[in-house]
């Protein structure tokens, strides 16, 4: 029967904010994403690039009947911006961070540090028992998704430790997020 369940289980996934900061009218855009998520049929919705309590608090006020969040807490928010809500009992929450990206040429030591701070939330269904893993690679600024681009060194390290993580839960997985990759 819990294959059954998990068949039924519907998951949504969104970048918040998609935009920079600044011009992108946070406080309106976090109000009709969660509302436009509440109103839906979704029974889980991982959400990236959520990096402050205040960011977190404004979609949490319009989802209401997601009772479970799940997430890292750090300093600023929700550890690499990750965070889970759901409908559905909830059993554990883990995060992995990906760690510092190797260097490659043409990355900045900034970029790497931001890198260092991108990993998997990975949180686990009580019922059906399914493993939902949430991930944010470190942005693909140039566009290049070649294996000649300079982002792809990293984006190899991080989805390396990814795989570590998606082979290591302990029930099915559903993993999603924003890949940055091709």
């Amino acid at each position: 029967m819990p294959d059954a369940q998990a068949a039924r289980v519907t998951v949504v996934s969104l970048n918040t904010r998609g935009v920079p900061v600044t011009g992108s009218r946070l406080p309106g855009r976090y109000a009709v994403i969660g509302e436009a998520v509440e109103a839906g049929d979704a029974d889980v919705a991982c959400f990236q690039e959520v990096f402050s309590w205040w960011h977190l608090r404004l979609l949490g006020r319009r989802m209401r009947s997601f009772g479970h969040v799940s997430f890292r807490p750090s300093l600023a928010g929700p550890a690499g911006g990750l965070v889970t809500f759901s409908r559905l009992p909830v059993a554990g929450t883990v995060y992995r961070g990906f760690g510092m990206p190797p260097g490659a040429p043409g990355i900045s030591r900034a970029a790497r540090l931001r890198g260092a701070l991108k990993g998997a939330l990975v949180t686990r269904l009580a019922h059906p028992g399914l493993c939902i893993v949430n991930t944010h690679p470190v942005a693909n600024r140039d566009g290049d998704w070649s294996k000649t681009g300079r982002f792809y060194p990293l984006h190899r390290a991080q989805l390396g430790v990814l795989a570590e993580v998606v082979r290591g839960v302990p029930a099915p997985p559903v993993v999603c997020g924003d890949f940055n990759i091709d």
